[in-house]
């Protein structure tokens, strides 16, 4: 498989909004430890939305606004997880382990008896690449960084490239925090980094999500979710489609959630090789 090079790195726009997730983590720390680390993928930010629908689903807490021509989703959700802090980090880091393995037939990069191990219905695979040109400086805390090739079939194939970083601190409690946060990457965004890629295809303008994991106590940790689109795809941005959407990003986000409870069984790891 051939080895895919990164030239250059990736400008931040600008800061997620957290507000929401003050339920699951303690509003101090969250507040110095995302302005000091969190990296931006999108081109707008959601702090100044007037969100025209809020509700909650199946514990995830679902809202949505329109933009213009665009309509913006966003999905917030958390839970305490009886598993030590380090294995659940790791677990979330696999993201290669999160497809659909009805679609091995349509796997480009992954082996085709390879078997995920979290069902995520509309992806075919997520192939890591690690080998990337790291920045001249890291952010604040930050202990990795790498990309990740998404081949997506939902009645037809789409494919892009997410940005993913892993920043982790000690709190003043003297507990672990850690922020693990992707982004979809635009062509352009995507061009200092490969010296050839694949050509993003997606009805999405904006993907971008987190994971936030606080340390409780030696077997125990609270995991926060963002889920956050923005898309100008007509069938999405129109009223009609806001339960549907709702309703898929409840199961996807939760479904994920859920996943961390249980620790992966020893795996093969999917990613770009020489």
């Amino acid at each position: 498989m051939p080895k895919i090079t990164v030239l250059g790195q990736m400008k931040y726009k600008h800061c997620i909004r957290r507000k929401s997730l003050r339920a699951f983590v303690q509003p101090a720390l969250l507040i110095i430890f995302i302005v000091a680390t969190a990296p931006a993928f999108a081109e707008f930010s959601i702090q100044s939305l007037k969100f025209e629908d809020q509700r909650e689903m199946n514990g995830v807490k679902l809202e949505t606004a329109k933009v213009d021509d665009a309509r913006i989703f966003h999905a917030t959700l958390g839970k305490v997880i009886q598993r030590p802090f380090s294995d659940v980090v790791s677990d979330i880091l696999h993201f290669e382990q999160r497809c659909n393995n009805d679609y091995r037939d349509k796997r480009r990069f992954s082996p085709k008896d390879f078997n995920c191990q979290h069902l995520n219905k509309n992806l075919v695979e997520s192939i890591i690449i690690r080998d990337i040109k790291l920045p001249p400086a890291k952010m604040e805390n930050e202990k990795q960084r790498f990309l990740i090739f998404r081949n997506i079939y939902n009645r037809e194939a789409f494919q892009n490239y997410d940005l993913v970083v892993h920043t982790e601190k000690i709190v003043a409690s003297g507990k672990r925090l850690a922020l693990i946060t992707y982004g979809m990457l635009s062509d352009e965004e995507v061009l200092p980094y490969l010296a050839t890629s694949e050509k993003k295809k997606s009805v999405f303008d904006v993907i971008q999500g987190s994971y936030e994991v606080e340390e409780l106590e030696p077997g125990k940790c609270r995991v926060g979710m963002t889920y956050t689109t923005k898309t100008s795809y007509w069938m999405m941005t129109n009223g009609f489609a806001v339960a549907m959407v709702y309703k898929s990003m409840a199961e996807g986000t939760m479904s994920t959630l859920v996943s961390f409870e249980h620790p992966l069984a020893p795996v093969a790891v999917v990613e770009k090789q020489k």
